[in-house]
């Protein structure tokens, strides 16, 4: 298991929110982005609070401009409606 820190920027309204929780490898983040579509998603706690519970990437989405470094990725997240937020998710641990 690590730790990654998950930003999400809502760009139709200027706010964010950002949570720690623990995945089972950076790997896994990486192909859950890769991925075209993604129709099973697993819900996912912050570690430090549990009001903040949910998906890291929502269902049926599509990923734009995504950028992967060896402990960072960055991407644009398009949701069902054609909304879109910047996703920023770290490594930490």
């Amino acid at each position: 298991m690590v730790k990654i820190i998950e930003t999400n920027f809502q760009l139709h309204n200027n706010s964010f929110q950002s949570r720690v929780v623990e995945v089972e490898s950076w790997e896994y983040i990486i192909n859950l982005f890769k991925q075209d579509e993604v129709n099973k998603v697993d819900n996912f706690q912050d570690v430090y609070n549990n009001y903040y519970e949910g998906v890291i990437r929502p269902k049926f989405s599509k990923i734009k401009d995504l950028k992967i470094e060896d402990d960072r990725l960055t991407c644009k997240v398009v949701i069902y409606d054609g909304r879109e937020s910047m996703k920023l998710i770290q490594l930490i641990d």
